[in-house]
């Protein structure tokens, strides 16, 4: 039931010959999306990093422990389902903050050109209360 969950999810796992714990890659940062999984979606997993040998916690970063022996197939099945509604939450909302930063990064290009024309446009400087000066002081807040 567990393989078939992360399968569906397109989940990279290793399924243990023996225990009760799968490990799989998230592909994220599994402490930051503990967070979300917990508070946002109920379901929780031990973070790979917990589980490294002492200097090797980056190396599993992206990687977590799920136990497969305590829940109902449903219960296993539900869980790997708000799992990867958590990632999928994570991951849009970084792409989101991306797209602002690319945005931002766009829009100061924009207002520096504008400054640097200005400066062309008038070598002896431009007054404090000039329409412009106004007009990039609007332009540039929460840049």
């Amino acid at each position: 039931a567990l393989s078939a969950a992360l399968d569906e999810h397109r989940l990279k796992h290793t399924l243990p010959k023996g225990g009760f714990f799968a490990w799989i890659d998230l592909e994220v940062d599994t402490q930051a999306l503990l967070l979300i999984a917990e508070r946002d979606f109920d379901v929780s997993f031990l973070p790979g990093p917990m589980c490294a040998l002492p200097g090797s916690a980056d190396t599993h970063a992206s990687f977590a422990r799920l136990c497969f022996a305590y829940e109902t197939t449903e219960d296993i099945v539900e869980g790997v389902h708000r799992l990867a509604a958590a990632r999928e939450r994570m991951l849009s909302t970084a792409a989101a903050r991306e797209a602002r930063l690319s945005q931002r990064s766009h829009a100061m290009i924009v207002v520096e050109a504008l400054v640097i024309s200005c400066l062309a446009a008038f070598p002896s400087g431009v007054a404090t209360a000039s329409p412009l000066t106004q007009i990039l002081e609007k332009c540039t807040v929460g840049l």
